[in-house]
Formats: structure tokens, C-alpha cells, sequence
């Protein structure tokens, strides 16, 4: 028997291909998973730079910050007073600002905007602006400096516990405070207007101002007090205000109370409901100390701490009152502030006066202008005399009280701008004392520091 044979069934299967189609789909997702996850990540790595670009850029700005309040506190405001157009660039330039770039390729651009500046305003006010610059990052930041005109709480006056008139002695646009006696009043020629309070120049005691000398030592109104009346029938003294004085509302002085009421209107100032100050009358220590700003002590220990290991640095610090004018650096242009600091507690009663004679190199610089200059001298445990036909720009400070902390008369003519703060003052001799708008615009960097103030910081760019 023939069988006959079955054709083969050759038809493919219906999902031939599918695997390719498959692969290729998969392929095709993960290229574009991988795109995405390439570009996510290629974008989150860039925003990742220019936040650090920024971050680097605002970083530097706030060095550009420090920086300029570094210079400040170590030039003063002095060599900005030209702002915004000082010519020849740096802090004082709003077009050509100081460009500092710093390690790892960043940089800042700073300068200084005297908004309001000293001695015009009490205090000054200024602006910083500085902008960073890091890559692809950019930042701009201002911040308002303000800058007293009493460093350290020191008064800008001739302050101490007492005073001597005598001889020739005169002072100019400045205030003579004390918290005891003046004698001699009418050998005190005080004229001007007080560049640092903006009041007549005049004298202010916590107790008696006399025409009598100190021969009795008897400081009270029965020996020679200009007061009462509380306007003095002497056309010098209707500034003056001592504990004898009274209002001056219906007197020929009553100008006083009108033009600068701050000081010469009746006023409460501890807010305990009694009147502290009216007229020529001052109640006592305590308010003629708030009226004036003036501190206990003229410095902290921490900061009578920073102006001795100022001068060690520069070679002017010295335990014994004898010292030699080469010892002392001039002024000069390059190095226009000095601090001098005698330590002279330990040493014998009779090697503690600091003849400042040989500081004739600190005198005003015949330059055009307003230099920048500011001499500070400190004396712990000593004395000073203000001697020898010499000029001096200063600021005197002796922070010991009696025996120490003495002011002794001028021998010959001196001539000093600045101010004193000591615990006698002998104005007899021949010295001329003052006070000026340079002076006060320069102030010394290492007393500025504690009164230079940051405020209202702001990123611009924000």
C-alpha cells in the first residue's frame, strides 16, 4: 500500500522579530533615560558651580567689606574725603575703585561713599560698596559704616579733675571739662566755636568755676566763683556752666538756651524727674559726664591692652619717661599714624614726667589740604609737659589719678592741636591749645576701631 506524505507545515512563528523590536525599544529608552539623566545631571552640575561661583563671588565681596574697614580703621577717613571722585583711584573712587584679586583666581572691587561724612556730621556716615567677582559669578554688597567723633568714649576736649589758668595760656574751638575746679578763670582766653560739640568754646566743671588762683586750694563759691549771678557779668564766661550757675531764660545770656538747647535747656538726663542741667547750672559729676559722653576711664583694660601692643610693634612703647627724638619715627606721608605708649608704673616718684619736647616731628605738615596725621600718646603711671617752643598734633592721655596723671605748665611757647585727657591740667605758661576740623576728621585708626560700626548690610544682587 502507498502512503502518500503529509507536506511540512513551514510557516514562521508569529512573534519572529518581536526580540529585535524589543531590543531596540529598550536600547532607545535607555539612551533617552541616559540622556535625561545626563542632562539632569550636566545641569544640576552647572547650577552647582555658579551657586559655588556665587557663593565664591559673595565671599570675596565681604573680603572687599573687611578690607575697606580695615583701612579705615587703620588710615582714618581722612583720605576719603575727596569720595566719590578722589583722584588717582582707590578707596575714595567710585570709577577707578581698589581691585584686590585673591588666591584661587577671585576678586573684589571696593570703595567708599562718604554719604555724611566728619566732621560736618556727628558721626559720620559712610557707605561701602564692594563687588566679587569669582568665574561666572558676580555679587554686589554695601554696608553703612558710622564713625564718632569721641574714639574710645574720650571726650574731644581738655578733660581733667581740675584745672590752673595763669600766664598766657589760650584755647581755640575747644571745650575745657572737669569734674572739679577751675581757677584763674580770666587767664584762660577760651574763644571759637567748639568744632567737636558745636557750641561756643567754654568751660564746663562739675563744681566751681573762680577768678581766684589755687593758692588756699579752697574750690566753692565764696573765693572768686563767676556764679551767681547765673549769667556772669563777664562777656567770656556766658558759656562757662559749673555747680553755681543757674537758668538763663530772662538774662542777657538766655542766647545759650535758644541756639543750643541740647546743652543749655533744662533737662532731665537719668530720667529720675528732677532737672540734671539748665542754663550755666550743672548738678554734678554724674550729669556733666552724661551731657558730654565722657567714660570713667578713658580706656578698657582691653583696649589699653591693644594700644600698648600698637606701639610695641612700631617701636614706641617704653617703661621709662627718658627717650630720645630718633626713637620716635616722624610723620610722614607713607606712616602718617603713631601711637607712643610710656609705661611708667614701678619707677621711681622722680623718673615719671615725660617731657614731650622731642616729639617736634608732629607737627602739622606744610602741605596743602587736610593731612592725614594722628598721634596718640599714652601715659600709665606718669606725667607729661608740654615744653620746649615745639608744635604738636596729639592726643594726650594719662589714665592715673593722682599723685600721677599731672599736666604740668609750659615752659616756653607750645603749641598743640588736639586734645588731653589727664587728671590735672596747669594751663599756666605759654601754650596755645586747639582744636580744628582736620584734627577731628583724622582721628586716630587705633581709637576709631570700637567706633566704627557696621550697619544696614545689604546684598544688592539679591
Amino acid at each position: 500500500m502507498t502512503r502518500t506524505a503529509r507536506p511540512v507545515d513551514r510557516r514562521e512563528p508569529r512573534d519572529r522579530g518581536a526580540a529585535l523590536i524589543l531590543t531596540l525599544f529598550a536600547t532607545t529608552l535607555v539612551m533617552i533615560v541616559g540622556t535625561t539623566i545626563l542632562t539632569v545631571t550636566v545641569n544640576n552640575l552647572r547650577t552647582t558651580r555658579l551657586s559655588q561661583d556665587s557663593g565664591a563671588a559673595l565671599d570675596a565681596a565681604d573680603a572687599g567689606l573687611a578690607q575697606a574697614s580695615a583701612h579705615l580703621r587703620t588710615y582714618g577717613v581722612g583720605s576719603i574725603a575727596c569720595s566719590p571722585t578722589c583722584p588717582g583711584g582707590g578707596y575714595g573712587s567710585e570709577s577707578n575703585p581698589t581691585t584686590v584679586v585673591l588666591p584661587g583666581g577671585a576678586s573684589y572691587r571696593v570703595w567708599v561713599e562718604a554719604k555724611a561724612p566728619l566732621p560736618a556730621h556727628n558721626p559720620g556716615r559712610y557707605v561701602i560698596h564692594s563687588t566679587g567677582v569669582a568665574r561666572d559669578g558676580r555679587r554686589t554688597i554695601e554696608a553703612e559704616v558710622a564713625i564718632g567723633t569721641r574714639p574710645l568714649g574720650l571726650p574731644m576736649a581738655l578733660f581733667a579733675k581740675s584745672f590752673h589758668g595763669g600766664g598766657n595760656g589760650a584755647v581755640f574751638q575747644e571745650s575745657i571739662i572737669t569734674t572739679g575746679c577751675v581757677w584763674s578763670r580770666k587767664h584762660i582766653n577760651i574763644s571759637g566755636t567748639d568744632v567737636a560739640y558745636k557750641i561756643p568754646a567754654a568751660v564746663h566743671s562739675a563744681q566751681h568755676i573762680s577768678t581766684s588762683n589755687a593758692a588756699n586750694r579752697n574750690c566753692g563759691p565764696s573765693n572768686g566763683s563767676i556764679h551767681p549771678p547765673a549769667c556772669s557779668s563777664d562777656a567770656d564766661f556766658h558759656f562757662d556752666q559749673d555747680a553755681a550757675g543757674g537758668p538763663l531764660g530772662s538774662t542777657g545770656c538766655s542766647g545759650a538756651v535758644t541756639s543750643y538747647p541740647e546743652f543749655y535747656g533744662a533737662r532731665d538726663l537719668d530720667g529720675d524727674g528732677t532737672v540734671d542741667v539748665d542754663g550755666s547750672w550743672i548738678r554734678d559729676e554724674k550729669a556733666l559726664r552724661t551731657l558730654f559722653s565722657i567714660p570713667e576711664k578713658p580706656f578698657t583694660d582691653t583696649q589699653l591692652d591693644t594700644l600698648r601692643a600698637v606701639a610695641k610693634t612700631t617701636g614706641t612703647y617704653f617703661t621709662t619717661a627718658s627717650y630720645t627724638s630718633g626713637q620716635i619715627p616722624n610723620w610722614s606721608a607713607a606712616a602718617p599714624h603713631l601711637v607712643v605708649f610710656f609705661d611708667l608704673e614701678g619707677q621711681p616718684a622722680n623718673q615719671r614726667l615725660v617731657d614731650l619736647k622731642d616729639l617736634d616731628g608732629w607737627t602739622r605738615p606744610a602741605v596743602s589740604g587736610c593731612p592725614v596725621q594722628s598721634l596718640v600718646i599714652v601715659i600709665v603711671g606718669g606725667d607729661a609737659r608740654l615744653n620746649g617752643n615745639h608744635d604738636m598734633v596729639a592726643n594726650l592721655v594719662l589714665t592715673s589719678g593722682a599723685p600721677y596723671g599731672y599736666v604740668f605748665k609750659a615752659n616756653g611757647n607750645a603749641d598743640m592741636i588736639g586734645t588731653i585727657y589727664a587728671d590735672q591740667i596747669d594751663l599756666t605758661g605759654t601754650v596755645d591749645i586747639s582744636l580744628d576740623e582736620c584734627f577731628v576728621q583724622n582721628l586716630s585708626p587705633s581709637l576709631v576701631d570700637t567706633t566704627l560700626t557696621l550697619t544696614n548690610y545689604r546684598e544688592i544682587d539679591r
